[in-house]
């Protein structure tokens, strides 16, 4: 091939390759046909998940023997003044001493009932829209100055359930404690629908002021894996929320923060899978912790406590949590 023949075809080539880089597209992928992806997912085998499972209802007719009518049961400490209601077996007043402050706020302006109830709710439905436990009449049990028990039998899928709830009050202690005991009096399972309980405080913490003042605003908190989080309403700048956040994790402590005072549940010798918070415009700021329990077997008994912290946003009078996290 002559010299000048070869040269011709090289710039010809080298023409065509510039045209094709420049003006042609790459091929679409054909109708029905998608393009090949790679997604990578991380695990991590030292964290429990929460079980994402349809949300049946938890099912169960709620009696109570010996419950007529609504009481009222006042506890004082050195530190807070506690009024109780077997209705639901919540504190309906909660006043701290020192600042001669209530942080039981029950007109908030939000669609939450303010009540300490750290109740135990048996789905995601009831975390969300409340049990029938929240509103029955408890029947009591124990009654002191140092403790309060409240006891509901309940029927679930037709089999007989006993619930407890006991608070006990220490007299000069920045904290109380508040036991649950959920024994199976049945002989068949009890199988509940989400995998697991949620246990939370509340959907509100005072004291009462402009909650429409940023700087007022009340937040859900808790520890996952040793790091602090705080939940704030809506999506992030990234991310589309629903109407609940969820994080998966151990859980050393969960709770809520108003702008001067915290309520903490801290679980004792045991550790929560996830947190999932109310993210509902409107409606309170309820954040609690998931427990997985797949079922509760004929004459088994489930016992879980924990310690509260009720007070002021102080490091020196959190002893209680930095020892439990």
């Amino acid at each position: 091939m002559e010299k000048r023949t070869l040269l011709a075809v090289v710039l010809a080539l080298g023409v065509w390759l510039l045209w094709s880089y420049f003006f042609v597209r790459p091929q679409a992928p054909q109708d029905g046909q998608a393009p090949v992806t790679e997604e990578r997912v991380e695990k991590s085998p030292d964290t429990p998940a929460v079980r994402e499972v349809p949300r049946a209802p938890a099912g169960g007719v709620i009696t109570v023997r010996g419950a007529a009518k609504e009481e009222y049961i006042t506890v004082t400490t050195d530190k807070y003044t506690i009024v109780l209601t077997n209705r639901g077996a919540a504190m309906r007043s909660f006043k701290h001493n020192a600042r001669n402050t209530e942080l039981v706020v029950e007109d908030s302006g939000f669609q939450a009932k303010g009540k300490f109830d750290f109740s135990l709710h048996l789905s995601e439905n009831e975390f969300l829209q409340g049990s029938a436990l929240d509103d029955v009449l408890w029947g009591k049990g124990k009654i002191s100055n140092e403790e309060v028990q409240f006891v509901a039998a309940v029927t679930m899928q037709d089999v007989p359930v006993r619930v407890e709830k006991t608070y006990r009050f220490v007299k000069d202690a920045d904290y109380f404690t508040v036991s649950y005991r959920v024994q199976n009096t049945g002989r068949k399972s009890v199988v509940f629908p989400g995998g697991a309980l949620i246990f939370s405080a509340s959907d509100f913490i005072g004291p009462a002021m402009d909650f429409d003042n940023t700087y007022n605003q009340v937040h859900g908190i808790y520890s996952v894996d040793n790091s602090f989080e705080k939940t704030s309403k809506g999506s992030g700048f990234f991310t589309k929320e629903g109407i609940v956040k969820k994080e998966n994790g151990v859980i050393q402590w969960v709770g809520m923060m108003s702008r001067y005072f915290l309520l903490i549940m801290i679980p004792e010798d045991f550790s929560g899978s996830g947190v999932i918070s109310d993210n509902r415009p409107g409606t309170g700021f309820r954040t609690g912790m998931y427990l997985p329990l797949d079922e509760l077997k004929g004459g088994e008994i489930l016992s879980k406590n924990f310690k509260v912290y009720a007070g002021e946003k102080d490091k020196d009078k959190l002893g209680p949590y930095r020892r439990a996290s």
